[in-house]
């Protein structure tokens, strides 16, 4: 019954002031994980992992809805950001990330 939900993003900048690209960036949940889906940005959002904070629960319908809303809330806001920073392309991410369960709901959001 939720409403809301954290969600956030971050990327580094260099001595210029230029958006860098992140390789194979871990998911926060409020702390880092060892779970990447290979964002080019940090993503940081109150997902459900199993007690090791080694894997993101698939079958969690939470977890679906958050990664289904990534597409859409990075993309506004790096559309944002591209006003003022020409080097906004080195954070879009790639549209095929992998093959489990979530990445395949974050593939399918990015291309609707």
């Amino acid at each position: 019954d939720a409403r809301t939900f954290d969600l956030s993003f971050a990327l580094p900048l260099d001595n210029k002031g230029y958006i860098m690209s992140l390789e194979n960036s871990c998911v926060y949940t409020y702390l880092p994980t060892s779970i990447s889906f290979g964002f080019p940005f940090l993503v940081n959002a109150n997902f459900i992992t199993d007690a090791g904070r080694q894997h993101l629960v698939k079958d969690s319908e939470w977890n679906k809805m958050i990664i289904r809303k990534i597409p859409r809330e990075f993309l506004n806001w790096i559309a944002t950001i591209s006003q003022a920073n020409s080097s906004y392309y080195r954070a879009l991410p790639a549209t095929n990330i992998g093959s489990d369960v979530l990445s395949g709901i974050f593939n399918n959001a990015i291309v609707l």
